[in-house]
């Protein structure tokens, strides 16, 4: 459901010149729009990391946000 916390599985890691780290994958809950901080982890401690979103894309286009569902 989209009030469910994010739960985001990554597919794939890309390093793309000045941008930085992209990642693709499936949205199975919540909602994502640019500037929230996520939870990135667990790491190989169980610990999480915070990260931020800087934009989201969907077929090359840039879009507001990102929906479960």
């Amino acid at each position: 459901m989209p009030t469910d916390p994010v739960e985001f599985y990554i597919d794939g890691i890309y390093m793309v010149t000045g941008v930085g780290v992209v990642v693709a994958g499936t949205m199975l809950a919540g909602t994502v729009r640019p500037g929230q901080t996520l939870q990135l982890g667990p790491d190989k401690t169980g610990a999480f990391k915070p990260v931020q979103v800087r934009t989201i894309h969907h077929k090359r286009t840039e879009v507001e946000g990102a929906v479960a569902g």
